[in-house]
């Protein structure tokens, strides 16, 4: 019997797992085993489908496998979760996530649940030919869990998780957080659509699966509630998903809707670490390159002699927010206003004795750059 009796629609060639309508998708990532733990199935069983959102390569919970998920669209309105851990294979999904071109797939199995298809390193994929298939690539529309970020605000409560489509519209550099013993990369973000925008936490391996400017879906996103304001957070189910959307990739900044900098108020300063930087004598902004007796400004392009020049200080102060080390960026000027005192004349005593001193204070900064504008003492 050859495969082109086998496998003349969708219908007869799906004979295992769970097809389910397009509009009623869900996506989850599990501690899933190894590849050793999958059976094939028949050698009969054939699959033809389009691929859509092809995720990045990613790690397993039990850290004993890398895979990708995506999804198989195996009729005009059905769907299959999927999971490919033959990273050999994944340039030919690519190929037809990018072409909208039909997949044929041998020697597949299931997870134990039989919820997702699993290609190893025995399934097969080819080309099928034009008369073992009827359907056409179709748009896999958002589901009904999908929420925006209006309701986000509007009506999800703290550790609701959720699926969000939007725009990464601005990003900025990881940073280490937590304490000592347990330090985790943080990388914050803007994310929006067209009702507006909310900061997005990107953690540890999430960092690498997003660009500025790109378009994702979000899947088993939790609102958190940080500082008394919302955002979303990535968690360790997290599934990130390039999509193509027009709509949403013409999304733009708007400056009323994002406001990042945020008050809060704490108990003291943990610790705080000062640099000092040569301060340019023309636009008073830091040279990088301060070596010479007459220096090039990185800044403005002035040539200034150092003699000219002045000295700056940043500090970075280590505050407990939410029980979480947090590092923010002071400025002199910051601190000049709250101590009463120019910091650069103080030594690393002085100024650790003056900083250490104050107790519940109220920092304003931003928190996408994590540089503090305002630090106040707060009237008990």
């Amino acid at each position: 019997m050859s495969d082109s009796k086998k496998t003349t629609s969708s219908k007869t060639s799906h004979s295992k797992g769970k097809k389910r309508p397009i509009p009623t998708r869900s996506t989850s990532i599990e501690d899933f085993p190894s590849v050793a733990d999958f059976q094939p199935t028949s050698k009969e069983t054939s699959l033809i489908a389009y691929v859509h959102d092809l995720s990045e390569i990613r790690r397993n919970k039990g850290n004993t496998a890398d895979y990708c998920s995506f999804t198989l669209q195996t009729s005009d309105k059905e769907i299959q979760e999927a999971l490919l851990f033959s990273l050999t294979k994944r340039p030919l999904l690519l190929q037809s996530q990018h072409s909208h071109t039909p997949i044929k797939i041998k020697n597949f199995t299931f997870t134990d649940d039989k919820s997702k298809l699993v290609v190893n390193d025995i399934t097969n994929i080819s080309t099928p030919q034009p008369g073992e298939y009827s359907f056409q690539h179709a748009k896999i529309t958002p589901t009904q869990n999908t929420v925006t970020v209006l309701d986000v605000f509007n009506s999800k409560k703290e550790w609701d998780t959720v699926t969000i489509r939007g725009k990464i519209l601005s990003i900025n550099q990881p940073r280490p957080v937590g304490s000592p013993q347990k330090r985790l990369k943080l990388m914050e973000t803007v994310f929006a659509d067209q009702t507006g925008s909310i900061t997005l936490d990107l953690w540890e391996s999430n960092i690498q699966e997003v660009k500025e400017g790109a378009v994702y879906t979000l899947n088993d996103i939790q609102v958190r509630v940080w500082a008394s304001k919302k955002k979303l957070s990535t968690t360790r189910k997290t599934t990130i998903v390039e999509i193509e959307d027009t709509e949403l990739a013409n999304v733009q900044r708007a400056e009323s809707n994002i406001r990042s900098d945020i008050q809060i108020t704490v108990n003291e300063i943990s610790t705080f670490q000062k640099f000092e930087y040569v301060k340019c004598a023309h636009c008073k902004k830091k040279i990088i390159q301060a070596s010479t007796e007459i220096m090039t400004c990185d800044q403005c392009n002035y040539m200034v002699r150092a003699a000219n020049c002045t000295k700056g200080l940043i500090v970075k102060l280590v505050v407990l927010i939410d029980e979480t080390e947090t590092t923010l960026t002071a400025t002199e000027d910051v601190l000049d206003k709250l101590l009463e005192v120019q910091i650069v004349t103080l030594n690393s005593q002085d100024l650790g004795k003056k900083l250490f001193a104050l107790k519940n204070i109220s920092i304003e900064y931003d928190t996408l750059t994590s540089r503090v504008s305002s630090i106040t003492k707060v009237q008990l």
